[in-house]
């Protein structure tokens, strides 16, 4: 007969590591939103990416951009950062996998 319920309350650990993961899991899911962005990207030139296994997809995107096109009459050398945000973000997650309270 008493006036209060008892809850569970998660230790702060479980939080951070439920916090990591979430944010792990957000970072992935932007990537590959990002990825296959560009995969209708250059599909409108006429460019299929095709089957490619996990983080294999920058090293696609690089060889069909290198090929001949029309598209890239225009501009000189590579996209401008293409590489480098994909390879943070990979990092990052990877961290986050590594992590003390993981």
């Amino acid at each position: 007969m008493g006036w209060f319920r008892p809850v569970h309350v998660k230790t702060v650990p479980a939080q951070e590591i439920r916090a990591l993961l979430t944010g792990r899991e957000l970072l992935l899911s932007k990537l590959r939103d990002v990825e296959l962005g560009i995969r209708g990207l250059l599909r409108g030139f006429g460019l299929k990416v095709g089957r490619v296994s996990k983080g294999r997809y920058e090293v696609r995107f690089r060889e069909l951009a290198a090929g001949p096109s029309d598209a890239r009459a225009g501009r000189g050398g590579d996209a401008p950062g293409t590489g480098e945000p994909a390879s943070r973000v990979r990092q990052t997650a990877s961290d986050v996998v590594g992590h003390r309270a993981c």
